[in-house]
């Protein structure tokens, strides 16, 4: 028995240390505050990268439009057009890099093949992000347009859009149909750090489908439910 008792002693010890050790609080706010800086500073390089090629995004974000004329309506409109514009591509190309942030700020509730998962994600995630752009540029973009500006036109009702509030819409649909095709890729991280069970799954599927109504509605909004 002493010897027995011995051995639980010295072994004890060892097992403590292999534990994780809890990190304080305010080392958890240090961690995030970093994980930030690195994602804005990916942003601010993604920005300056968009303002380098402007004429070419114009060019190509106002395709979607089929020739109507935009106007700005203050001395500052256009360098606010050109501000959005930047940002929101910026935020765009800086999905992959907000992605493996975040990852490896919860990397300690990832179980196994931490690493591996993380790089692996975040590569899936670049490529969901493009397809989500090309999706919404090719596909949703050029039918809500279409509906949009000449549904509600008349001989005495026509469309005059600001150059910031066309450019907002575009931006902001093309943004949210690249956050829109990272929902798979959120599923498995979350059956990673929890596993789901597929009761729990198909028990809020009706409340899946109401929203992916109500986000094609307003994506696609045309009268037309095979599109949406």
């Amino acid at each position: 028995m002493a010897k027995k008792n011995k051995t639980k002693r010295l072994t004890s010890p060892s097992k403590t240390r292999s534990q994780p050790e809890k990190l304080p609080f305010i080392e958890h706010l240090h961690e995030l505050r970093r994980r930030l800086f690195y994602v804005a500073v990916s942003v601010g390089i993604g920005s300056l990268g968009a303002y380098a090629i402007e004429h070419q995004l114009i060019k190509w974000l106002l395709k979607p439009a089929k020739g109507q004329d935009f106007i700005y309506t203050s001395p500052l409109g256009g360098v606010d057009f050109m501000f959005r514009l930047s940002l929101y591509v910026g935020i765009i190309i800086s999905i992959p890099i907000i992605v493996y942030q975040l990852l490896r700020y919860i990397e300690p509730l990832i179980n196994k093949h931490a690493a591996r998962f993380i790089a692996i994600g975040s590569a899936v995630s670049g490529v969901l992000a493009l397809a989500g752009v090309s999706f919404g540029y090719f596909l949703g973009l050029p039918a809500a347009m279409n509906f949009l500006m000449h549904q509600f036109a008349s001989v005495q009702i026509r469309p005059m859009l600001t150059i910031q509030s066309y450019m907002s819409f575009v931006m902001v649909y093309m943004l949210g149909s690249a956050m829109l095709f990272q929902l798979p890729l959120i599923l498995i991280f979350i059956n990673r750090i929890k596993p789901l069970k597929p009761s729990k799954l198909f028990h809020y599927e009706r409340w899946v489908i109401l929203l992916a109504f109500v986000l094609s509605g307003l994506m696609n909004p045309t009268p037309n439910l095979l599109a949406q």
